[in-house]
C-alpha cells in the first residue's frame, strides 16, 4: 500500500483506532477463533491433558456447546439441562453418537 493509501485509510478509520480503550464492548483483537482455540491448547498442555482421542473429541463437543450458548447469550444451564435430558435445543442439534458416548 503506498504512503498516500495508508494516510487515506488512517484518516477514514481514525475513529476506530484504539477504540477498545474507550469502548470496553469492543475486543482488543478481532481473532475470535484464536481465543476459542487457546482454551483447548491450554487444556492440552496441562499434565494429563488429553490421554486419548475420545477425550479430545468430547472436550471439543462440550466447549462448542458452551461457547455457542455464550456467544448467543442463551441460558447455559437450561440448555445444558435439556441436552442431558435428551430433549436437546432448537439451536443445538444432538446426534445419536453424541448421546451414546
Amino acid at each position: 500500500m503506498p504512503v498516500e493509501g495508508i494516510r487515506e485509510y488512517e484518516e477514514k478509520y481514525s475513529h476506530n483506532h484504539l477504540l477498545f480503550l474507550h469502548d470496553f464492548s469492543v475486543p482488543f483483537d478481532d481473532n475470535i477463533s484464536e481465543r476459542d482455540m487457546r482454551k483447548a491448547k491450554n487444556r492440552q498442555k496441562m499434565a494429563g491433558g488429553f490421554r486419548k482421542g475420545g477425550g479430545q473429541e468430547m472436550y471439543c463437543s462440550i466447549m462448542t456447546i458452551i461457547e455457542t450458548l455464550k456467544k448467543r447469550n442463551l441460558g447455559m444451564i437450561e440448555n445444558i439441562r435439556k441436552l442431558f435430558m435428551g430433549r436437546g435445543s432448537r439451536l443445538i442439534p444432538i446426534s445419536s453418537d453424541f448421546r451414546e458416548k
